[in-house]
């Protein structure tokens, strides 16, 4: 194991702009998601339009925690095969949300 590297989730450089994140999704959920009652964890069975809509909301917020101030050099200096070696992730997550809705069907039969 390397240890030079082991505080490297402890560095607080950018947290203006990661605050300034979480008020941003705060203000989204409590305006908008939560009044609508769009994102209400337990309240009812999701169909698969909700599902999807729930998925895209989840994407949309993983991808405002990935965006910082740097956006536009990561931009200019993508690479392809990296969006493409990404592409597995993000089914897999849409995968996981599928599952877990069909056990909590499953479930809710017995």
């Amino acid at each position: 194991m390397d240890f030079t590297d082991r505080y490297v989730y402890w560095e607080w450089d950018g947290w203006q702009i990661g605050l300034l994140k979480l008020i941003f999704v705060s203000i989204i959920f409590f305006y908008f998601l939560r009044p609508k009652q769009i994102w209400l964890v337990g309240v009812s069975r999701l169909n698969i339009k909700q599902i999807l809509i729930h998925g895209l909301i989840a994407f949309l917020l993983l991808l405002i925690g990935y965006l910082d101030t740097s956006i536009q050099s990561k931009i200019s200096s993508m690479n392809w095969s990296d969006v493409a070696a990404s592409f597995p992730f993000f089914a897999l997550f849409i995968k996981y949300i599928f599952i877990i809705t069909l056990c909590l069907g499953f479930l809710s039969v017995y």
